[in-house]
C-alpha cells in the first residue's frame, strides 16, 4: 500500500513516512518487535504516543514461554 503523504519522498524516507501514516490511520497496532531499534519498534513507540491499543505478538511469545518454564 503506498499512500498519497509519501509523493516524491525519497525511498529510505518512505518507510517511515508510510509507516506513521499506518499509526495515524489505525485503531489497533499488532507488531512483532524484539529489539529497541529500527523502524518497526519506531511505529510502536509512535503507535504509544498516539495511545493507540499496541499487541507486541514478540512479547506475549516471551510470555508464553517464562509460563511454560515456571510449570515445569
Amino acid at each position: 500500500m503506498i499512500p498519497e503523504c509519501i509523493g516524491r519522498t525519497h525511498p529510505k524516507g518512505a518507510i517511515t513516512k508510510r509507516n506513521r501514516w499506518m499509526v495515524e490511520a489505525c485503531d489497533l497496532f499488532i507488531c512483532y518487535v524484539e529489539r529497541e531499534d529500527g523502524g518497526a519498534y519506531t511505529a510502536m513507540k509512535y503507535a504509544k504516543k498516539l495511545e493507540k491499543k499496541v499487541i507486541n505478538l514478540a512479547k506475549i511469545e516471551e510470555d508464553q514461554e517464562d509460563l511454560l518454564t515456571t510449570h515445569i
